[in-house]
């Protein structure tokens, strides 16, 4: 993900959730912490082709400045479970400021 601050205060990154929509409803899971990040990659050593740096949940951004990584969050469901998913959405949510949602609109791949 890369996120920008446009505006002319720092901005405070608090939390980032993965909203996933199953026929039951909304299933949402936070993202790792950076300690949690690296210990998934060690754990299943067939993800490390998309280990990148991580983005911490507790992040500050200046103005003007870009900041860029990766996060990781899980659900526990059967491939079925998954299969019957309605969408995946992104929550980041900014000390001081609204939530920002996303709608994932490509193609989900399978890792």
């Amino acid at each position: 993900m890369r996120l920008h601050n446009q505006g002319k205060q720092p901005i405070f990154l608090h939390q980032v959730l993965a909203n996933l929509t199953l026929p039951d409803g909304i299933h949402s899971s936070y993202a790792a912490t950076t300690a949690d990040f690296e210990r998934v990659f060690k754990a299943y050593a067939q993800l490390q082709q998309w280990h990148s740096p991580p983005i911490s949940p507790d992040l500050t951004i200046q103005p003007g400045e870009t900041k860029e990584g990766t996060f990781v969050c899980s659900f526990r469901m059967t491939k079925a479970d998954w299969e019957t998913r309605k969408g995946l959405g992104y929550t980041f949510n900014f000390q001081y400021l609204p939530a920002l949602t996303l709608e994932w609109k490509g193609a989900i791949t399978e890792r």
